[in-house]
């Protein structure tokens, strides 16, 4: 179950402008920081965002990751929330054996160095504790995850044109997101038993939610966003909103065609986003 390619979607910036080119950004990505960046979770579980859109404080990615959905209600949600049940690594072992081959091949495609990561830490015994059960969690979701693609971000731009209301009032609470935000952010919670992986930063859209999502955004007409839609966007100057607008429209289509494919391959979603 090897990530077929890795990527995420970056906040726009002199050094990862691009156009969309064949559904993935021109610029290159290095493609260990997912995991690199799994090491320093712990660090942040306790912050949240001060709006669902605003400009973030500090450097940010949001990954999808495509999850083929047997493998993960069957196998993957259910090893890591007896995990947390037990309070023991040992209903994960099994499942972390079955992906060694496809965590070696990753790292010996990214040159990411020696197999060194919690999937081998587990399998030989590691104990039990709440800060590596979460960083398993993003492995194990990294390692089987089917596409992981690589877009430029226009969810502040997006959620301005297409839920102003909640972007006006910094929706956050789940339950109150606008399909756009749900785009990015998930449906639901990503609940592993009991446990709540990530709350602020992590959420699961499942088949039926990608497939409603995808058709919510090929009902989107970007043809009749006007740069007067972006006035509630107090970090945009006037001038800029016709190229913001222009920015949007370009990179809009390849947000929809990935939904579009994860729908027809029936697979679910895993929104994750990572310092």
């Amino acid at each position: 179950m090897l990530a077929k390619g890795v990527g995420g979607c970056y906040n726009r910036g002199a050094a990862n402008k691009g156009s969309p080119i064949t559904g993935a950004a021109s610029a290159a990505f290095d493609c260990s920081s997912f995991s690199q960046s799994q090491r320093a979770i712990t660090s942040v579980q306790d912050r949240t965002r001060s709006t669902e859109c605003a400009t973030p404080r500090v450097t940010l990615v949001d990954y999808f990751l495509v999850q083929d959905a047997a493998l993960f209600e069957e196998t993957i949600r259910p090893a890591l929330a007896e995990a947390w049940r037990l309070r023991s690594f040992a209903p994960c072992r099994a499942l972390c054996r079955q992906l060694i081959p496809s965590a070696q091949e990753y790292a010996d495609r990214h040159h990411t160095g020696a197999l060194e990561g919690l999937l081998v830490q587990v399998i030989e015994g590691l104990p039990f504790d709440r800060g590596g059960w979460r960083l398993l969690v993003g492995e194990i979701l990294l390692f089987t995850a089917r596409e992981i693609p690589e877009f430029q971000d226009i969810s502040e731009t997006l959620c301005c044109l297409l839920a102003p209301e909640q972007y006006r009032a910094g929706v956050v609470a789940r339950e109150q997101l606008a399909p756009i935000q749900q785009v990015y952010r998930g449906a639901h919670d990503l609940t592993l038993g009991r446990a709540i992986y990530r709350p602020e930063f992590a959420g699961l859209s499942r088949v039926a939610d990608v497939a409603r999502l995808a058709d919510y955004l090929d009902a989107v007409r970007p043809e009749q966003w006007t740069p007067a839609g972006l006035e509630a966007r107090a970090d945009l100057a006037a001038e800029d909103r016709a190229d913001e607008l222009a920015f949007a429209r370009e990179w809009f289509p390849v947000l929809r065609d990935f939904y579009g494919r994860v729908r027809a391959g029936g697979q679910l979603l895993v929104l994750e986003t990572v310092y």
